[in-house]
């Protein structure tokens, strides 16, 4: 139960590594100058894009964490019921 609680915890954290984050001086800076709102829109998605790539590598790593915890408590609540039954009978 712990290592699960443990893992769970970790997931929830925030992280540092993860790379997100629209400065408004520096977007509008940037996009002020942009012809049209279809070119913003564009330069946006490739942020957008960018980030997601950066993120994509650790969020993996969260995934198998979650995943791991989840195991360790499904191995808990499964222990819990064979302990349970083995009282009722």
């Amino acid at each position: 139960m712990a290592a699960s609680i443990e893992l769970y915890v970790y997931v929830l954290i925030p992280k540092q590594s993860f790379a997100f984050n629209l400065n408004a001086r520096e977007t509008y800076e940037r996009l002020r100058d942009a012809p049209s709102d279809t070119a913003v829109h564009e330069r946006l998605l490739v942020w957008l894009a960018e980030c997601t790539d950066v993120n994509e590598a650790g969020i993996a790593i969260l995934s198998r964490i979650y995943l791991a915890a989840t195991i360790c408590l499904m191995l808990q609540l499964a222990s819990w019921a064979i302990a349970f039954l083995g009282t009722v009978y």
